[in-house]
């Protein structure tokens, strides 16, 4: 899962959509699309679209609903995220466990 709201690419190296993803699903509320790699065996949740205010997303209730659905469907997560202790993201998504 890509969480990096501001500056998230993990889409390019992996050759799939950008959007719709976390951000769309923070926004709507509606489960976004996870992307099968082709001939792999795991899915990716881009960031989706660039928010003029990531914080506002990452302070979302919801954010910890969408961690908990992760939890029950997924026996591994990785979160890719800004690893920045200056950017209050950072340490917004660090109290939250996926």
């Amino acid at each position: 899962m890509d969480a990096d709201l501001r500056r998230g690419r993990v889409n390019e190296p992996l050759n799939v959509q950008q959007e719709p993803g976390l951000a769309e699903w923070l926004l709507t509320t509606q489960p976004s699309v996870f992307q099968t790699l082709q001939a792999q065996r795991f899915v990716v949740l881009t960031t989706g679209m660039f928010s003029p205010n990531p914080f506002e997303l990452i302070k979302e209730p919801l954010l910890e609903q969408i961690f908990a659905a992760l939890r029950e469907g997924f026996e591994y997560v990785i979160l890719d995220y800004s690893f920045s202790p200056t950017v209050v993201d950072t340490m917004t998504l660090a109290r939250l466990r996926v």
